[in-house]
């Protein structure tokens, strides 16, 4: 896996960023599928990762979480271009910190994603997260990944064995919500990524619950909070958002997709998570670059060289 992903990366430094001005989700989406036309076949297996755990969790009274994750007609265009070139097997799926397969079918109920799996029969979902299931056969089946020349995760990386099968064996499509985030700055291709990461620590078997462990300098930010220098605090957040970054390159040596689209067309600023508003860009990115994707997402979002704000 790491050889071929590793050839990937190389190849794609020539690769285009193609940008769409479009107001319909499903029609952006289906531009950019035309754009990029991957080679397909009816055999072909296909999975798509968007942006389903973009929310917090569920407030009282709420149904939908719309604008905080991938819009769900963006979503449907990838699904009926594929449909269209005879594409018969697509999986759909997404990692969310919760505690059982039931709060995550919840999830994709009232995300709308059970909702398009019934109206397209190619269309399965799949919960990314390990709930401590050992069984070989499980979608989410832990596989450790080895990366030697990581900075910090050399060793404890693992991605789920449907996602692996679908790096080496099919197509993955990347597409997350063009989004402002509280933490990371920018949530777009790379930063979606974190739904298929686990992190392995000695003693548990569900490493897509360590995922928190990406950013584990923040498990002292209260503390860091409480104290009265200004500097110390900003100091605090630079080399914690430096080695989120650091662990974010690390994973995309093994974790990067084929294709990213970016849905931009009602994007969201805010936090990432709950507080926030839609902005309609009416745009939409799409590359088999998935740096270049994210390079020209962030100048769409005003945060290419901006001053980071503390």
């Amino acid at each position: 896996l790491l050889s071929k992903q590793l050839e990937y990366l190389r190849n794609g430094s020539s690769k285009p960023v193609y940008l769409v001005r479009e107001s319909s989700p499903k029609v952006a989406a289906k531009k950019l599928m035309s754009e990029l036309s991957p080679k397909l076949t009816a055999d072909t297996p296909v999975f798509i990762k968007p942006n389903i755990g973009g929310f917090a969790w569920f407030r009282k009274g709420e149904v939908g979480f719309y604008g905080r994750v991938t819009n769900i007609d963006f979503v449907e265009g990838i699904v009926e271009y594929l449909e269209e070139q005879g594409v018969k097997s697509i999986s759909i799926g997404d990692g969310k910190m919760v505690n059982s397969l039931k709060a995550m079918q919840r999830v994709f109920r009232g995300t709308g994603y059970t909702a398009l799996a019934k109206r397209h029969r190619s269309v399965r979902l799949v919960d990314l997260n390990c709930y401590g299931n050992k069984n070989k056969d499980d979608d989410s089946t832990p596989i450790a990944i080895s990366l030697p020349n990581a900075r910090y995760l050399k060793t404890g990386l693992v991605l789920p064995k449907v996602y692996v099968h679908h790096l080496l064996n099919g197509l993955v499509i990347n597409v997350p919500k063009l989004k402002t985030h509280r933490f990371a700055r920018l949530s777009a291709g790379m930063k979606n990524l974190m739904g298929v990461i686990g992190v392995a620590t000695n003693g548990q078997n569900n490493p897509s619950h360590n995922r928190w462990r990406m950013h584990e300098e923040l498990a002292d930010f209260d503390d860091f909070k409480a104290v009265a220098d200004k500097k110390a605090q900003i100091k605090f957040i630079k080399r914690a958002r430096a080695a989120f970054a650091e662990r974010l390159c690390d994973a995309f040596l093994a974790a990067q997709p084929h294709i990213t689209l970016v849905d931009g067309v009602e994007a969201w600023e805010g936090d990432g998570f709950d507080k926030g508003q839609i902005v309609r860009l009416n745009c939409a990115i799409g590359s088999y670059n998935t740096l270049y994707a994210d390079r020209v997402a962030a100048k769409v979002a005003s945060l290419w060289n901006e001053p980071p704000v503390y």
